[in-house]
């Protein structure tokens, strides 16, 4: 397994590299309990890039199958707040809200926040991405007062750490502008949604007076040299 490991493409959200991942998978797929018995911590990132291979390319039942193997054997060998548990609970929620499991999806997104909350503490990236997740979980669950809650807290994060404008943080102020009209908060839903295009706008120009600078800049070192 360690030889697949170190073989295995950086990305495997890069559809050039699938060819690659299916050839590794077909390695893999008879003797998965074998590949999840590995405590080995490459063997392991491995085994999670596997499952983001599985869900990008469209084989879900696969990703959930072997998501669910992987949990289960990685819990009782490592316990529950581990970050490899953690991305593989990741995977499976992401799969399962794929295809259409909302219920799945939202156990799964929320067990898995809670490890990384644990583990990692609020403002780690793994645990702003799964707290993301399962507020979308919990508005296609129906669940639209917790879901505004979850980005009202991923919207603070965001503007405490680097100010409100940029693209997390126009998607999550759009979040709560969201949230808001679905508990029927419609001022409040105005007021939210016209701040995150204000920003979007703002990024928006922000980067192309950046790019400007950055092309006379590029420019200016040209006609320097010739």
């Amino acid at each position: 397994h360690l030889m697949l490991a170190s073989v295995a493409p950086a990305d495997p959200a890069d559809g050039r590299q699938w060819a690659r991942y299916a050839e590794l998978y077909s390695h893999t797929r008879l003797e998965s309990l074998r590949l999840a018995k590995c405590t080995d911590q490459k063997v392991r990132e491995f085994a999670v890039k596997l499952l983001r291979y599985l869900r990008v390319s469209g084989e879900l039942a696969a990703c959930q199958a072997m998501a669910a193997e992987f949990i289960e054997r990685w819990v009782r060998d490592s316990g529950e707040p581990d970050e490899h548990v953690i991305r593989a609970q990741a995977q499976l929620a992401a799969a399962s809200r794929e295809a259409g499991d909302y219920q799945q999806a939202h156990r799964t997104a929320d067990q898995a926040y809670r490890n990384a909350r644990e583990l990692l503490g609020e403002q780690d990236e793994l645990t702003a991405e799964l707290r993301h997740a399962l507020a979308q979980d919990l508005r296609l669950i129906g669940e639209f007062a917790e879901a505004l809650h979850l980005d009202r807290v991923s919207s603070e994060a965001l503007e405490a750490d680097r100010g409100p404008i940029g693209t997390r943080g126009v998607v999550a102020a759009s979040d709560v502008g969201l949230g808001l009209l679905l508990t029927s908060q419609y001022y409040d839903a105005a007021v939210a949604l016209g701040r995150a295009l204000d920003d979007h706008e703002k990024g928006t120009q922000a980067t192309a007076v950046t790019a400007r600078s950055e092309e006379r800049r590029v420019g200016k070192e040209c006609r320097s040299r010739w």
